[in-house]
């Protein structure tokens, strides 16, 4: 049987103990600690803000351009349907070079309950059929242009129903 060993504490060699040499008092040590941290959060803020994570280089290539075109080239226009509440939006593709195509995927709509959309296509035409007392509607679309995906936000303002003003669209790709 072997015999135990017994350990021992190595003696502990540490640096003597220094004071740092701060200048100025405790506020402006304070002051200087507060300064470093918020430079670090910007810094860092600023880095987690870039939406393009790929390298920095001095003459940097623009992401490929998805479809530049497409919303100029997209006619819209809307209308009562029948006098009701019902609201039919029309989206057509003008004389572009882009050739669009609308996706098969139902829209989605805010303020309003889609009733029903055209099968995919060159064109696009959706019923909207507005909740409560909606002032506008919107409904997100989504398209190809030239094989490249798009979205556009298509917003219908709706006038009060007495004024006899027409029904505005505004197309937008954010």
């Amino acid at each position: 049987m072997e015999e135990k060993r017994s350990l021992k504490l190595m003696p502990e060699v540490l640096p003597a103990p220094s004071r740092r040499a701060w200048s100025g008092d405790a506020r402006t040590r304070t002051l200087a600690h507060m300064k470093r941290l918020l430079a670090i959060a910007a810094t860092s803020a600023a880095v987690g803000a870039c939406k393009d994570k790929g390298y920095a280089v001095v003459d940097p290539i623009p992401p490929p351009a998805v479809c530049p075109g497409a919303p100029p080239h997209i006619k819209a226009a809307a209308a009562r349907v029948d006098g009701g509440t019902d609201i039919a939006v029309r989206l057509a593709a003008d004389t572009g070079p882009e050739k669009v195509h609308y996706a098969g995927s139902a829209p989605m709509s805010e303020h309003a309950t889609v009733v029903s959309f055209s099968p995919p296509g060159d064109t696009l035409e959706i019923m909207l059929r507005p909740t409560g007392d909606a002032t506008f509607v919107t409904a997100r679309v989504q398209g190809e242009c030239d094989g490249q995906p798009f979205s556009i936000l298509v917003v219908v303002d709706i006038p009060d129903a007495g004024s006899g003003d027409a029904l505005t669209v505004t197309l937008s790709t954010s």
